[in-house]
């Protein structure tokens, strides 16, 4: 619950922030140069871009463990062969 208060929170603050900031600006992206854009949609843009990015790295560090796990437990192919004639 505390944690839905505090998103609650910045997503108001984002919201008051981008409402106050409606002028246009231009926008300068490497080589790129875009004309007139909004800094409300500069401030969201980098904000989704952020979450995403947050996101995906979360998840990244959620399942590369789980996979390296399984990768460690069962044995290579080389291993099983030599391990069935070892048997033998």
């Amino acid at each position: 619950m505390r944690r839905l208060t505090v998103y609650l929170a910045i997503a108001l603050l984002v919201g008051i922030l981008a409402v106050q900031n409606r002028q246009e600006m231009r926008l300068h992206i490497l080589f790129w140069t875009i004309p007139a854009v909004s800094v409300s949609l500069i401030v969201l843009g980098s904000i989704l871009l952020g979450a995403l990015l947050g996101i995906s790295f979360r998840i990244y560090d959620h399942v590369y463990p789980l996979t390296r796990r399984r990768q460690e437990s069962t044995p290579s192919s080389s291993e099983a062969v030599g391990e069935t004639k070892a048997q033998e």
